[in-house]
């Protein structure tokens, strides 16, 4: 079973009881006991959205860096930038600023 099946049969089964609670097939509510299940689905989706947000703080504070991950992603970019460059392919890449401004001015004489 998927996650959307699941999600889409969990939300089908909260609508069925909410829907047989709201019609007062069963028992009679009270005034307020009625207001409080037509809130019902307010509720649900302020506590859906403060879970949510939970989860996401959660997993963004507690997400790990790979250092040598990241650094050997760094060697394989510089040997692959060797290769194409050995390959005859020409790159025009923006290290710094200085370099960013040479190659504008360049541009523009071109022009």
């Amino acid at each position: 079973m998927t996650k959307l099946l699941q999600w889409v049969v969990a939300s089908g089964v909260v609508a069925a009881i909410w829907g047989a609670v709201l019609s007062q097939y069963w028992f009679k509510l009270t005034e307020s006991q009625e207001r409080q299940v037509l809130l019902f689905p307010i509720y649900f989706m302020a506590l859906f959205a403060l879970f949510a947000g939970t989860v996401i703080m959660w997993r963004v504070f507690s997400f790990n860096n790979c250092d040598t991950a990241a650094s050997e992603l760094r060697q394989e970019i510089q040997d692959a930038k060797i290769d194409l460059e050995a390959r005859g392919f020409v790159m025009h890449y923006d290290d710094d600023e200085e370099d960013d401004d040479d190659y504008d001015e360049e541009n523009e004489d071109d022009q």
